[in-house]
């Protein structure tokens, strides 16, 4: 989804999830997802919208990919904070006298950083999501032409909100004598919400037919984007009338608003795993990525994940008529 926007000027600025453009307007080539996959919406052929997997499994290739990723430093630095808290809670525990603040350092920092990378371990890595849908080439076909199929939304959602200074009144100490102050806060309330799916009479599928090159080897990780892209100018203009429309509809209900937008396909998964046989190996099996997470072993259990299994890439692509 896109960022809100404050309210206050007469303009709105959105940005979109996924590119959109005007179907004749071949000049503005757009960037594919995380630059992986240029595309245009005019000129994009079928071949542009999908990649295979990775040509080779060396170790290298998983090291490029294991170490270029930018949360991977991220995670490499609260997993050694978590180390260095285990640490400096022993050392208050075994000489309280000479380390009691080091103590109280770790106690401090081991869970904090532990549920920081708890949470980001169930909420944001994609490993999870590729142990959670792991199937057979025919079963990933078989949901890729279903998805393919889904007829896709896209709706606007807005909160209307203002702000307000609250006052309180605090007790404090001070030369033995109890003295108070009045301290101000802004909160934000909200007034209104709503939402308003954009009306079009129909859209087809310009997504690539299929995956090839799946059977290569006997797992394959697929990372799937989805995009739309407008059939004609008339649709465009549609678009923009129906969004504007219903921004200038509701902006009225107090100082500032949210906007965002949403564009969702049904049935769209981000991750799977396409594998060529029942077998999985261990590093496809929930149990073992648990046990990972708890004793800290996740960048290590997610480098043999991206060593064995190589990367594919699929978009969706929705053409669109008003």
């Amino acid at each position: 989804m896109n960022d809100g926007v404050d309210g206050k000027g007469p303009a709105v600025t959105i940005q979109m999830e996924q590119p959109i453009a005007s179907l004749n307007s071949p000049k503005a080539p757009l960037d594919g997802p995380d630059g992986l996959v240029p595309y245009d919406p005019l000129n994009q052929s079928p071949e542009q919208l999908v990649e295979g997997p990775l040509t080779s499994q060396k170790t290298s290739t998983a090291c490029t990919e294991f170490w270029c990723h930018g949360a991977t430093i991220f995670r490499l630095f609260y997993q050694g904070a978590i180390i260095a808290g285990i640490v400096l809670i022993v050392l208050g525990a075994v000489e309280p006298s000479n380390f009691q603040v080091l103590l109280w350092v770790g106690v401090g920092v081991l869970p904090t950083c532990y549920l920081i990378y708890l949470v980001d371990t169930f909420c944001f890595n994609r490993n999870l999501k590729y142990l959670s849908n792991v199937g057979l080439i025919n079963g990933i076909q078989n949901h890729i032409a279903e998805v393919k199929q889904a007829v896709p939304v896209i709706c606007w959602h807005m909160t209307c909100y203002h702000n307000e200074t609250r006052y309180r009144r605090v007790s404090y100490q001070s030369n033995g004598k109890t003295c108070y102050r009045t301290e101000s806060h802004t909160v934000r309330c909200n007034t209104w919400s709503g939402s308003q799916p954009f009306l079009f009479s129909s859209c087809w599928d310009a997504s690539p037919p299929d995956m090839s090159g799946l059977g290569q080897y006997k797992q394959t990780r697929i990372k799937f984007y989805k995009t739309f892209a407008f059939e004609d100018p008339n649709t465009e203009m549609s678009f923009i009338a129906q969004r504007d429309g219903f921004v200038a509809a509701n902006r009225w209900r107090d100082i500032h608003y949210d906007f965002t937008e949403e564009f969702t396909v049904p049935g769209f998964q981000t991750a799977v795993v396409a594998s060529t046989t029942t077998e999985r190996p261990f590093y496809l099996k929930k149990r073992y990525y648990f046990l990972a997470v708890l004793f800290l072993m996740e960048l290590p259990y997610s480098f043999c994940l991206k060593k064995g299994c190589p990367v594919s890439r699929f978009t969706y692509k929705k053409i669109i008529r008003c």
